[in-house]
């Protein structure tokens, strides 16, 4: 909770640090789970900050955006509505 506090994480980057830290994958699911319950982490609003960040502070277009996002796994829905 206290990394995801500090800055916005979308649910891809938490799994990727918590198989780094050495969790399992039940233990990783559960603590998915809460994360997002408690809205430490929202792929949607984890999006539309990228978008944002990208567009204005590096220049970016909207194909090298979407397929970032896609690297990250982020939803296509999702990110459409970013």
């Amino acid at each position: 909770m206290r990394t995801c506090a500090r800055a916005e994480k979308c649910s891809s980057d938490a799994v990727r640090s918590m198989r780094r830290w050495g969790l399992s994958e039940v233990d990783i699911k559960e603590v998915l789970c809460r994360l997002i319950r408690e809205r430490f982490i929202d792929d949607g609003r984890y999006a539309a900050a990228y978008v944002r960040e990208k567009m204005r502070f590096s220049g970016w277009g909207e194909r090298k955006i979407r397929a970032a996002l896609r690297a990250k796994s982020i939803a296509p829905r999702t990110i459409d509505e970013a």
